[in-house]
């Protein structure tokens, strides 16, 4: 029961996704956008925002699920309280020309390193 991504970790309404947007720490790492700003919860939570540019909802799904994947696996969102909000960087994506099989190729390396690299400091 510990690797389970439960429903109070995920940033669930509009409201949640406008709030976090609008005072939040920025910052762009490799194929992805991050939104972070603390809470007063008592869990951190995750929101994952992907746009139609992205491609169909079968693409768009299956990116967010490895999203989600990632984070019930290694337990990134115990510790801190954080609202945390991922959305593809298309900046990188259209600059490297990058096509959707290797995106989900860099999904779980790039969210290593970010949070390696960021969130851990």
């Amino acid at each position: 029961m510990q690797n389970i991504f439960l429903k109070k970790h995920r940033l669930l309404n509009k409201s949640d996704f406008q709030n976090l947007r609008a005072g939040s720490r920025f910052f762009a790492f490799g194929i992805f956008v991050f939104y972070v700003k603390s809470n007063n919860l008592e869990t951190s939570r995750l929101g994952i925002a992907v746009s139609k540019k992205f491609g169909n909802a079968v693409i768009r799904n299956k990116f967010k699920r490895k999203i989600r994947e990632f984070f019930r696996l290694n337990n990134i969102l115990l510790g801190e309280n954080l609202d945390i909000l991922i959305a593809p960087n298309f900046k990188t994506i259209n600059k490297n020309k990058l096509d959707v099989d290797s995106i989900f190729c860099r999904v779980d390396t790039d969210l290593k390193e970010s949070f390696s690299r960021s969130f851990k400091k």
